[in-house]
């Protein structure tokens, strides 16, 4: 054997060693679930969030159309005065300059009446009866009565209601994804788990391999067996060297993952120490029909989509409303005016007729798309948990009869009655049995955190990090 060869051999069992000794503190699923709830810097989160404030500030803006408001004017008017004599006007006149300045306000009510009340102050050189009225500083009242369909309902009130309900659908679209990254963070919590099942598998079959391969070594070297054999056995270490390290890289990944999704460092996020859930025993298509018939009243991102129809509709009305006709009594303190307005012409009222159309359709088909798309969520979560529910019992004890075998197999070894090479065989055969345990596992949580969100099972406003991991280690 030569030294570089078993120099190899060593390095890569103490490789292995060190990187087993250095595990790190894990979370259980309650903490990690207690730093999910705590968590509010999370992209999506904060998405959310500045959409609410956005909608928010669109509605406080739709609300101040019916906010009073101030009106100030001031300046000079010419006034010209006709000249009489002997009780005939004459051709002559005389002018007369009017300092006015008028004081107002004005409101536009819910119900569509826009009162403005003010104040007119005159000021000149006033001579004549004339120009005496003129300069009378006197209040002023007008007020504007819609008499078509605006009564009681102005285009600005639609408005406003229509931002209301997308204030709402911002908020209920805040609370769905909560939800949904809280089912992020429990879907990687559950593929950490299984990153380092995997990992603690392959490392466990590397162990065993390089254990034969010191062995082989010493044989070769006291030419007890051909080169060719330790060759063979170190090729063979290598490999599972290359897995180790993939595995490796698996696990890292998975932690930073986890770690970003909750907004801590790497190494507050360890690992995860905890055990997949039970396969669930039965969940019958009736059962299966009633969570998606609940999910259709629990989910906030299927209601956020009604409040979003509701909008449409009333940015729809408010649309028609300003484009067309439009008849208003309008009272003042010496004026009584009757006004009908109407665009001339099909443009403005046809392109609001149309895109209001639009508007509606496509709010309703997203919420349609958003009720097919829950509806299939359940049934996909459903037929994966059915897959692999019966399968995982199986597969445990299969993993549990080869782990007993590797044990036996080692014995035989020992003490001589099976070459060394049987070992990594059984070794071999145990690790892809754990693979494969490992793989129907995390599909089975998976599809149990997916079934979660499908239905909305998790409440709203939850706080308990505690009753957080027990709802997703469980069905609905």
């Amino acid at each position: 054997m030569t030294p570089s060869k078993l120099a190899l051999a060593l390095l890569l069992l103490f490789s292995v060693g060190v990187r087993a000794a250095d595990e790190p503190p894990r979370l259980s699923l309650t903490e990690v679930a207690r730093l999910a709830l705590g968590a509010g810097g999370e992209a999506a989160l904060e998405r959310a969030r500045l959409a609410e404030q956005r909608a928010q500030g669109a509605l406080l803006t739709a609300q101040g159309a019916f906010d009073w408001n101030l009106t100030l004017n001031g300046g000079v008017r010419r006034v010209v005065l006709p000249v009489a004599s002997a009780g005939l006007l004459t051709t002559g006149a005389e002018y007369a300059d009017i300092q006015t300045a008028t004081v107002g306000g004005g409101k536009l009510y819910e119900n569509g009446i826009r009162i403005q009340p003010g104040m007119q102050i005159s000021s000149g050189a006033g001579q004549s009866r004339l120009e005496q009225a003129l300069l009378d500083s006197r209040p002023t009242l007008a007020l504007s009565v819609p008499l078509d369909a605006s009564w009681g309902e102005p285009a600005e009130a639609l408005r406003r209601n229509a931002l209301r309900s997308s204030l709402e659908a911002a908020r209920l679209d805040g609370g769905h994804t909560r939800q949904a990254y809280l089912h992020r963070v429990m879907k990687s919590a559950w593929s950490l788990l299984a990153a380092q099942q995997r990992y603690a598998a392959v490392l466990g079959q590397a162990a065993i391999a390089q254990e034969v391969a010191g062995r082989t070594l010493r044989l070769a070297a006291a030419k007890e067996i051909p080169q060719l054999a330790a060759d063979d056995v170190l090729e063979r270490v290598r490999i599972q060297r290359l897995g180790v390290d993939q595995a490796d890289q698996a696990l890292h990944g998975a932690r930073l993952d986890l770690a970003l999704l909750l907004g801590a460092e790497e190494s507050r996020v360890a690992g995860v120490q905890a055990d997949f859930p039970a396969p669930v025993e039965a969940l019958d298509a009736a059962a299966v029909r009633r969570l998606a018939e609940d999910a259709l009243s629990r989910r906030l991102d299927l209601q956020g989509e009604a409040r979003r129809v509701d909008a449409a509709r009333q940015f729809a009305r408010s649309a028609e409303r300003e484009a067309g006709a439009a008849l208003t009594l309008q009272v003042g303190h010496d004026r009584l005016l009757l006004n009908w307005e109407k665009p001339l012409g099909e443009n403005r009222d046809k392109g609001a007729r149309e895109q209001a159309q639009a508007q509606i359709g496509l709010a309703a088909l997203q919420q349609d798309e958003a009720r097919r798309t829950i509806e299939r969520d359940v049934l996909l979560a459903r037929r994966r948990l059915l897959d692999a529910a019966p399968v995982i019992p199986r597969t445990r004890k299969a993993v549990e009869r080869l782990h007993e075998r590797l044990g036996l197999t080692r014995q035989l070894a020992q003490a001589g009655q099976e070459p060394f090479t049987a070992l990594l065989d059984a070794a071999a055969h145990w690790a892809n049995a754990e693979l494969q345990r490992i793989d129907l596992e995390l599909v089975h949580a998976h599809a149990l955190a997916d079934l979660h969100l499908a239905t909305a099972s998790v409440p709203e406003g939850i706080s308990d990090p505690a009753l957080l991991a027990r709802t997703y280690a469980s069905l609905p």
